[in-house]
């Protein structure tokens, strides 16, 4: 069971937010983004509804995907001799290393 909450900073309110347990157990606190507290229990319900049928708060399957399987996939490929822009004839960019030759 959860609960609405009235949250306020500096005595201002700043909006309703509810305050629930996943299905994993943990304790969660969402911005409901409603205007009115019955609002914010109506979606309050349909959020308790979800875990129940079990549609939220489950944990997703982890990658395996290792680091050094990570970097090989975004680190740049090694070229010899010129590099990519000066094969195309465009002068390097300025401040790069290869305008300082």
């Amino acid at each position: 069971m959860g609960e609405v909450i009235k949250r306020q900073r500096g005595g201002k309110f700043i909006g309703w937010y509810i305050r629930y347990y996943d299905g994993d157990g943990k304790r969660r606190i969402k911005a409901s983004k409603q205007a009115t507290r019955a609002e914010a229990r109506r979606m309050l319900l349909q959020v308790e509804a979800q875990i129940v049928r079990g549609k939220l708060g489950t944990a997703e399957p982890q990658s395996k995907l290792t680091v050094a399987e990570l970097g090989a996939r975004f680190s740049p490929r090694p070229t010899r001799g010129r590099s990519a822009s000066s094969a195309t004839g465009a002068p390097p960019p300025r401040g790069s290393i290869e305008s300082c030759r």
